[in-house]
C-alpha cells in the first residue's frame, strides 16, 4: 500500500524506513509555465524552418542545374546563402544567427529560393 502526503510519500506508513521528501515539486507560476512555453515552441519553430531551409536547398542542388550553398560563418555569426549557375551568383543573402529575428529572415530567404524554384519549373514547361 502506498500513502501519499502533501510533501512527502512514504512507500508504507508502517515502516521504520523514513520518509522521502519530494523537493523541487512546487507548482510553477502561471508566467513561469508561458514563458517556458514559448521557448520551446520558439525553439521548434526555428529548428523546423531549419529544417525546410536546407530541404529547399537540397532539393536546387538535386534537380536543378544551378548549386546552393549556405555556409555558417561561426566567428562572424553569419549564414550566407549563395545560389550559383555556371559562374553566375544567380542569388546570395545573408542572416545574422544571434539575431532574434533569425527564424523570419531564413523564412524570407526559403520563400524566394521557392519562388526561384517556381520560376524555373515554370520556364521549363514553357519551353516544352
Amino acid at each position: 500500500m502506498t500513502t501519499l502526503t502533501n510533501k512527502t510519500r512514504t512507500t508504507n506508513p508502517s515502516s521504520d524506513r523514513p520518509a522521502i521528501e519530494l523537493t523541487g515539486l512546487n507548482p510553477k507560476s502561471n508566467s513561469q509555465r508561458l514563458a517556458d512555453y514559448w521557448q520551446k515552441r520558439r525553439n521548434n519553430s526555428q529548428a523546423r524552418e531549419f529544417e525546410r531551409f536546407f530541404g529547399i536547398i537540397n532539393c536546387i542542388n538535386d534537380h536543378f542545374a544551378a548549386e546552393a550553398e549556405a555556409a555558417i560563418d561561426w566567428k562572424a555569426r553569419l549564414l550566407t546563402v549563395t545560389v550559383t549557375q555556371g559562374r553566375e551568383t544567380v542569388y546570395s543573402a545573408t542572416a545574422e544567427m544571434g539575431s532574434p529575428a533569425i527564424e523570419a529572415k531564413i523564412r524570407l530567404i526559403r520563400h524566394e529560393l521557392e519562388q526561384m524554384k517556381v520560376a524555373a519549373l515554370a520556364g521549363l514547361k514553357g519551353a516544352a
